[in-house]
């Protein structure tokens, strides 16, 4: 059951650094901010992928982010312990819950 968790944590946080998308990639340039132990400005990440930060949450020292493009698609990044995480996830798209 932890590793459906973790593997489940870990395809969000991809689809998140890849702009969200689950079709071909619309990054050619490589703008996307690669997967490194340098922190990450997600909030540039994501509007240079054409999404617009509508909400954040931070919790501890991660902070979360709830972003939509102009079609209505959105993503959500979320980072931390997996506590973190759902917390961020539960806050962002309580919807979803």
């Amino acid at each position: 059951m932890q590793a459906r968790f973790t593997l489940a944590i870990t395809v969000i946080f991809f689809l998140a650094a890849a702009g969200c998308s689950s079709s071909k990639s619309t990054d050619p340039e490589g703008t996307v901010a690669a997967l490194s132990s340098t922190p990450t400005d997600y909030p540039s990440v994501l509007e240079a992928q054409g999404y617009k930060v509508i909400d954040s949450i931070t919790t501890g020292s991660d902070t979360g982010y709830l972003s939509e493009n102009a079609d209505g698609k959105r993503c959500i990044v979320l980072k931390g312990s997996p506590y973190n995480m759902g917390y961020q996830f539960g806050r962002l798209l309580p919807e979803s819950t």
